[in-house]
């Protein structure tokens, strides 16, 4: 019958079917655009104006470090140099991420870090160790965690934050910077330790695929502290495994205007493919947590290294549990993961630190889930903190520090 149709009357059935199916596409195109603005899921600011004396420069992204897609070349020179970086490339200006404040840019210091280069050489410090949250993602140098307690406290605080490191990144800075310390005197020690955890920091698939990526490859060797420098320096086999990273493009060179207009093709795709949509019928959430796949074990014994550090090095230490944005709301089912996640979290830990002066733990998850005032501590068109929320966190560890020094 359909065949008959067709033959009888083909060219207005073809355009009536092709207006049909434009019309329909073009309606569902409205929805997204309604679902993304709504969501506020363009990262895009109003506020962003580009710096016309830095547009000519080049920028290096903070790292390619991801486990998935094209990163996957990246693990190919880990194998090759049998070292696994813990940060950045080094001594690079680095264009990092936009959420509230405009692109951030800032410069790497000799390790790869967001630091100060100078502060190496100081006596009087203290380490914060991390994900992205630590780094300071999206936010100007003075509002990083770093620099806040810096300025709060009586310590230098060494910023070891990088995107993309998980417990199993932490106790290889625990072992690369504190390990030689045991053996070492003229090493300086740090007088505070503090280990922040976010909620992706416990997932079972990174965690696996982190350590089946990097095996047990020997990394201490190329972290070393000069004595005649009296700094901490990386070793000629690093240097060259960074500059192979350059040489073939897995660290990747890119100016503000390349950035965004990467940024708003990437949105233009989703938006014409309808990704947004397509989610809301699905039920689908733009964050997947599955509670049944957690690791506790890397988190668990990134703290037992540290304790076991600090009890020879004479250092206190602060852990913490950060959330993440999308557990504030009650609807969301994994706002109550998220909440028992730092429960079972904290309940091994009191395992852990019991009977132990040294350590305290603060579970931002009480503080944040179910408040209405919690948002304003996360960046309005991202899912790191604002300004606000690392001055919070600050004056959270500052208090947890004088209840040890009690």
């Amino acid at each position: 019958m359909i065949f008959k149709l067709l033959k009888k009357y083909p060219q207005n059935f073809l355009k009536r079917s092709f207006f049909i199916i434009l019309f329909i596409y073009f309606s569902a195109l409205v929805v997204e655009i309604f679902f993304i603005f709504s969501k506020k899921e363009l990262a895009y600011n109003p506020r962003v104006k580009f710096d016309l004396s830095k547009s000519s420069l080049f920028f290096f992204e903070p790292n390619s470090k991801s486990i998935y897609g094209k990163e996957k070349n990246y693990w190919r020179y880990v194998k090759k140099y049998n070292f696994l970086p813990i940060s950045g490339y080094p001594n690079k200006e680095v264009l990092f991420c936009n959420e509230d404040d405009g692109w951030i840019s800032y410069k790497t210091d000799s390790l790869g870090f967001r630091n100060d280069d100078n502060l190496w050489k100081v006596k009087n410090f203290s380490f914060l160790i991390g994900d992205s949250f630590v780094q300071g993602a999206c936010v100007k140098d003075k509002d990083t965690l770093s620099s806040i307690l810096t300025k709060k406290g009586e310590s230098n605080y060494l910023n070891l934050g990088s995107s993309g490191n998980n417990p199993i990144h932490y106790q290889r800075i625990l072992d690369i910077f504190l390990k030689p310390m045991l053996t070492n005197n003229k090493i300086p020690r740090p007088k505070e330790l503090i280990i922040i955890f976010y909620e992706n920091d416990f997932e079972a698939n990174i965690l696996n695929q982190t350590k089946k990526l990097i095996g047990n490859s020997p990394i201490n060797s190329n972290y070393f502290y000069s004595e005649l420098d009296k700094k901490w320096k990386l070793s000629k086999n690093a240097e060259n495994f960074f500059k192979d990273q350059i040489k073939y493009g897995v660290y990747k060179r890119k100016s503000n205007y390349i950035s965004y207009l990467n940024l708003f093709l990437r949105k233009l795709k989703n938006t014409l493919f309808l990704r947004t949509t397509l989610k809301q019928i699905k039920g689908e959430s733009n964050m997947k947590i599955d509670s049944h796949v957690k690791n506790y074990d890397e988190a668990l014994l990134t703290v037992k290294k540290a304790i076991y550090y600090c009890k020879e090095l004479d250092c206190k230490i602060n852990i913490v549990y950060i959330p993440s944005k999308s557990s504030l709301k009650k609807t969301k089912k994994n706002s109550l993961d998220s909440y028992y996640e730092a429960t079972y979290f904290k309940n091994n830990l009191n395992i852990l630190i019991a009977n132990k002066k040294i350590i305290n733990f603060i579970d931002l998850s009480k503080e944040l889930i179910y408040k209405k005032e919690a948002y304003q501590y996360f960046a309005k068109n991202g899912f790191h903190f604002s300004q606000i929320g690392y001055e919070k966190l600050a004056n959270k560890i500052k208090q947890a520090l004088k209840e040890l020094s009690n």
